[in-house]
């Protein structure tokens, strides 16, 4: 058995509702792992992916523990344990591991394994006992129930119920026998111990092979559907019912997994958006198909703009969901946008276009999966009415400039920050140019006449 060290006595606490979670493949090789895997272990995604799962056993893990996990799991069933696992470090952490196997086509095709912190008191019990298997006072085997146990509940319900239907059978054989000749007290008395017995039978049946098991995957599937996961089921039966309870497990684990990763991304999701809400970007998320999936606060203040559309409610306000309910009618009915978004975004592209009123311009970023399949498109929108607006009046006072007119002055009443800076500037520079020019003239015609007295300010 591989022995990870170094090894140091302190221990790392999970949380409550977190789950550590990670995929192996056949051969125990890690294929994947979730972030709080990372956070807690220590070790990187790197260090971790093809590695085997071993990598974070602790030495103080008999290696019979593993050994009926592996025998359990290569049958197909689920496997649950109290587990000491060591960090990269050397530190250590406590675990309930369930394992289940992973299938594929009705193959086994791996093995899923999911984590949370285990109760104190099954901890302090399991630390316990690996210390006395690892100091050679029991083995795993002893503590195990005895095999006439294992044996009784390994029984299916069918056997169960032959063995019943033949003694019930036997005493009605009995009692028809019996019943031509006169019975004895001692005979009688058998025969009542006799159906006493079958009716104990009867109910211990009904109770271990129907009831209890019926009531325990109703408890099950009420928790399921309520979203509480860390509940296991425990597994102690190799009849009909114990299959419909290790499936039931599978479900468990899985399920559980799949919950706690969709909370993780959705919690994620929402971290992102909320700070998305806060920058002055005005950005827009959409799907492969251009329909819009998200619009920060600036970008929802910048379609409030847009005049003349569909999508805007007023001049003033905008209503987000009928914006994303008609976000193909932005696209589809700007000729500029159809070809622009046309085939997808596959790469960094920037168009340029107007809509309604305004200018815009548009920077767009593919989002891909880490397989490279398309998630849809980032769009980030620059509002370019202040920017076409100087460079229109830039180029109008400059014609007139060439035409020997410096009157003309760049209006600046809706400018704001650089646009209106550049724009005030430009005008102050056109005013020095026409009273250089007004003196010059003036000086020059005071000379055409003898006046020397004149002078350029």
């Amino acid at each position: 058995m591989k022995i990870n060290m170094p090894v140091t006595d302190k221990e790392v606490t999970l949380n409550d509702t977190d789950f550590i979670v990670s995929k192996t493949d056949l051969k125990g090789s890690i294929v994947q792992v979730n972030s709080y895997f990372l956070e807690i272990s220590g070790f990187t995604k790197e260090e971790l992916i093809g590695k085997n799962h071993n990598i974070v056993r602790h030495p103080d893990m008999p290696p019979a523990a593993f050994d009926d996990m592996w025998t359990t799991i290569k049958a197909g069933k689920p496997w649950s344990g109290i587990v000491k696992n060591r960090c990269k470090n050397g530190d250590h952490y406590w675990v309930s591991a369930n394992v289940t196997p992973v299938r594929e086509n009705g193959e086994i095709a791996g093995y899923l394994s999911v984590r949370t912190k285990p109760d104190a008191k099954a901890k302090d019990k399991a630390d316990a006992l690996y210390k006395a298997i690892n100091a050679g006072k029991v083995t795993l085997e002893s503590i195990k129930p005895p095999k006439v146990v294992r044996l009784l509940r390994s029984i299916n319900i069918k056997t169960w119920m032959g063995i019943y239907a033949v003694g019930v059978m036997g005493l009605l054989a009995i009692f028809s026998y019996l019943g031509y000749r006169q019975i004895a007290p001692g005979v009688l008395m058998a025969l009542l111990g006799g159906i006493s017995v079958s009716l104990a039978i009867s109910a211990y049946i009904f109770n271990r092979y129907i009831e209890s098991p019926v009531e325990q995957s109703v408890k099950t599937l009420a928790q399921l559907a309520n979203g509480q996961f860390a509940d296991w089921i425990r597994v102690d039966r190799g009849d009909e019912f114990g299959t419909v309870l290790q499936y039931l497990k599978s479900a468990q684990i899985s399920l559980g997994y799949e919950t706690y990763e969709s909370q993780v991304a959705s919690y994620r999701m929402q971290r992102i958006m909320a700070a998305l809400d806060q920058v002055h970007a005005n950005v827009m998320l959409t799907d492969p198909d251009h329909k819009i999936l998200y619009m920060n606060n600036a970008m929802q203040q910048l379609m409030a703009k847009i005049a003349g559309q569909s999508l805007t409610a007023g001049t003033q306000s905008i209503d987000v969901d009928e914006a994303i309910r008609k976000s193909r009618d932005l696209f589809d009915s700007n000729p500029a946008f159809k070809q622009f978004l046309g085939g997808g975004i596959q790469e960094a592209k920037v168009l340029e276009t107007q809509v309604g009123a305004c200018h815009v311009r548009v920077k767009a970023n593919p989002v891909r999966t880490p397989d490279g399949v398309s998630l849809g498109a980032v769009l980030e929108w620059e509002d370019c009415f202040q920017e076409v607006v100087v460079e229109k009046e830039v180029e109008r006072i400059i014609n007139a400039a060439l035409a020997g007119d410096l009157s003309q002055r760049l209006d600046t009443a809706d400018m704001q920050g650089f646009f209106k800076y550049f724009s005030d500037s430009m005008n102050k520079m056109i005013t020095i140019f026409g009273d250089v020019i007004d003196d010059t003239i003036k000086t020059m015609s005071s000379l055409s006449t003898g006046d020397l007295n004149q002078k350029i300010e």
